[in-house]
């Protein structure tokens, strides 16, 4: 919350490529940035995700929520 209140970003990218496992406190972080995202107007996506954050973030249906992408564009 504070980087995004201090800065105002239009877009936040949640760049996953480092990221080997998630769990349960992976999903209430990304809902907390896409909800703020939200509340300034802002947009958050996902970006490189590996095999099982992807699985984790399908069976949660964040995917039905914020953009995912395999690369930053």
């Amino acid at each position: 919350d504070g980087l995004i209140d201090e800065y105002l970003p239009r877009d936040a990218v949640l760049d996953m490529s480092g990221l080997t496992f998630m769990d349960s406190s992976g999903i209430a972080l990304i809902l907390k940035v896409e909800r703020r995202m939200r509340e300034i107007g802002g947009r958050a996506f996902i970006e490189n995700p590996a095999k099982q954050p992807l699985r984790v973030i399908d069976a949660s249906g964040i995917d039905r929520m914020i953009p995912i992408r395999e690369e930053h564009a």
